[in-house]
Formats: structure tokens, sequence, C-alpha cells
């Protein structure tokens, strides 16, 4: 899905409204460049990995070999899931934790916690009993960042089926830098929202939601 499509769409969606001063497209690709962000965040915040998402990818760590901390995978923007495998036995869900939980974890759960651009295995060191005895690597499901839209031919990093969503968006940023009356400033507002609640909708639905949502 191009920036453009989108911008054309939202300068489409004000062609029936009276509106006065409008924002360039270079002034709409920052707001763009924006919103793909939060809305990514958002979607994350859904936790269902049967929702696929642009940048979806994986890595794997080796953690055969003991050390206090590995580093995590270079493009790893916002994990999805990790898991982590064992030279005997099945593979188990990696728990991630705060830094000061890690004396509290429960035994054999493997833990660990983030600093920075590594993750520390919560464990009583090389003798490896908290969870990770025989580990061999570690499982990353995660998203790569989204980049700063700087020309209209770039591809925007949401999903297809948030196009509706992104131009509407626009529209209503376009509404109010445009001093739209205050009757049109609401009914563009109310389309926007309308399909933020449609895309939600949408992703919270994919089969898997009830599998990875939340207080699973």
């Amino acid at each position: 899905m191009l920036a453009s499509e989108i911008i054309t769409m939202a300068r489409d969606t004000m062609l029936g409204f009276d509106a006065g001063f409008l924002p360039t497209d270079a002034e709409l690709l920052v707001r763009l460049s924006e919103e793909q962000r939060k809305l990514l965040e958002e979607l994350l915040r859904l936790d269902n990995m049967a929702f696929v998402l642009p940048g979806d990818a994986s890595g794997s760590v080796s953690v055969a070999v003991y050390a206090a901390s590995y580093a995590l995978p270079a493009t790893l923007w916002r994990l999805r899931e990790a898991e982590v495998t064992f030279s005997t036995g099945p593979s188990k869900t990696l728990k991630l934790v705060p830094s000061n939980w890690r004396h509290t974890v429960p035994q054999y759960t493997p833990s660990a916690y983030v600093k920075g651009s590594s993750f520390y295995p919560i464990d009583n060191g090389s003798t490896r009993i908290h969870g990770w005895s025989t580990a061999s690597t570690v499982e990353f499901d995660f998203v790569t960042e989204p980049v700063n839209l700087t020309a209209a031919s770039d591809t925007v990093a949401s999903p297809d089926e948030a196009k509706g969503y992104l131009a509407h968006h626009l529209a209503h940023f376009m509404a109010v830098r445009g001093k739209v009356a205050e009757a049109t400033l609401r009914e563009v507002k109310e389309l926007r929202d309308r399909e933020k609640q449609r895309l939600m909708g949408l992703a919270k639905s994919v089969p898997g939601a009830e599998q990875f949502g939340p207080g699973s």
C-alpha cells in the first residue's frame, strides 16, 4: 500500500466539503508517518499473532553456551512472541518480565528481562536451574521499525485493511487545517472513528485472537 493511495483517497474525501487551505503532500506524509507508527503500536497491543502486520519478521539467538546476556535480533523493534527451544523436551514460551521481578519469577519457567539491546536470562548462573536447563535457542517473532515516509511512492507500514482509516485520519487533519464548518468537521471525525472501529474489530476477529489475546 503506497502513501500516494492514501493521500489520494483522503483528498477525494475532502472534495465534497468546503475547505480553505489544505496541507501539502509533504505535510501529509509527516502526519501519515506518525500515524502508521501509532497504529502499529495499537494493533500490537491486541496481541493477535494471527493478524499479519507489515514488518513481521523472525530471528533466532543461540543460548546453548552460557552467557549473562545475549543480543536481541538487530532489527527487532517490538516483540510479538518469543519461544525457547531445548536440546531435550518441547519448546516453551519465554516470559519477559521487568528487571526488578527477576527474583520472583517461578522456577523452571524460562524467563528473562530486557535491558537496552540485550536480554538477560533469569537463572542461577551457569548451573541453569531456572527453566534454562538444556536451552539451545530463543526464537523471536517481532516487528521491524517503520521508516518515515518521505515520498508518495513509499510503502506504508500498515496492513491493507487500514487504508480506509488512514485516509480518513488524513482527511480529518485536512479538515482541521482547512477550517471547515463545525458540522463538517464532526462528520469527517465520525467517518474516521468508524473506520478505526472497523479496523480494530477486524484485527481482533481474525482466528487466533482468543488463543493469543490478553489473559491467555
